[in-house]
């Protein structure tokens, strides 16, 4: 399955327009909690983007800081609807924040950020975590 995944991802990639790494910018930033979260965010924070359906919006992937423990906005629908037709539901990327535009003097703040094809980022951080050791066998001697 993974052999058949390395050929079909790149394809469904270029087939979409589409290529990784690559930069975007956040939707949802009018939202206070998201200002918040933004505000806080810091450049090189790593992120992982989740795709997480809901009825209204079944192509919804969230922004999501590691560092931070929060959730920092979404993408926008197009390009999100875009990943899921590549990836997958449910999938989850690694990214990471480039550039935070505005301050407290000019509001709002938004997020520039990098999208990467990995799924690995968040790895140091589940350390402790049985069912993210790299040796199946670590897990059952637990």
């Amino acid at each position: 399955m993974n052999f058949l995944r390395k050929i079909l991802v790149p394809f469904r990639l270029w087939r979409r327009g589409l290529s990784l790494p690559m930069l975007t910018t956040i939707c949802g930033v009018n939202s206070a909690d998201f200002q918040g979260a933004i505000a806080q965010s810091r450049k090189e924070d790593t992120l992982q983007l989740v795709h997480t359906p809901t009825e209204k919006y079944p192509h919804n992937v969230y922004v999501y800081n590691i560092e931070l423990n929060r959730i920092i906005g979404y993408l926008e629908r197009d390009l999100a609807k875009a990943l899921v037709s590549v990836f997958g539901n449910g999938f989850c990327l690694d990214g990471t924040v480039e550039e935070i535009f505005g301050n407290e003097e000019n509001p709002p703040f938004v997020a520039q950020i990098a999208i990467y094809q990995s799924m690995t980022l968040m790895r140091p951080h589940l350390q402790n975590l049985p069912y993210c050791y790299e040796n199946p066998e670590t897990i059952k001697k637990q």
